[in-house]
């Protein structure tokens, strides 16, 4: 008898710990997050604005994706539905913001290093941020853009953005 209780808990203990692992706990940016603010300062003044365009931004597991529409209004759609003009394309990708790859996060810098962007010099550079959290709100301060070959973005000479995100889940 002793020989069987030995041998079913030997087989409880094994079983148990082969039982996968829960995930591992998230990250404080993981998940995803919709533009609620942007501010923007430079040598013109500043300006706040609570009601930008849609942007979302998503954080997994050391991947993230940003898509932000830029601007005041929404573009028009194009004269003929899908097939837009070298003008309107041209248009178009002046306002909106897209790129995605891999990121580091620290205790207050958030570096992204974009792996596909509409911009090609993007990718392989990257956007240093400062991060904190207030609430349920991210908020995002851009401290440098770099492109690959390490040139800075002029926008960040000559202004400061600082955006707000909100969960959106």
């Amino acid at each position: 008898m002793s020989r069987l209780l030995v041998l079913s808990c030997v087989a409880l203990f094994v079983g148990v710990g082969c039982q996968p692992a829960g995930p591992p706990p998230a990250g404080p940016l993981e998940g995803a997050w919709r533009l609620s603010e942007v501010q923007l300062t430079g040598p013109n003044g500043g300006r706040v604005d609570t009601q930008p365009l849609p942007g979302l931004y998503i954080f997994v597991r050391h991947h993230y994706s940003i898509v932000r529409m830029l601007g005041g209004q929404l573009p028009p759609d194009n004269a003929r539905l899908w097939y837009p003009t070298v003008a309107e394309k041209a248009r178009q990708h002046d306002a909106i913001i897209v790129n995605a790859g891999t990121y580091e996060l620290g205790d207050s810098i958030l570096t992204t290093h974009p792996i596909a962007a509409k911009t090609p010099e993007f990718i392989g550079g990257r956007t240093v941020y400062e991060w904190r959290m207030v609430g349920d709100s991210l908020w995002l301060t851009t401290l440098d853009i770099r492109s690959r070959d390490e040139l800075q973005d002029p926008f960040v000479a000559d202004y400061r953005l600082v955006i707000k995100l909100v969960r959106a889940e």
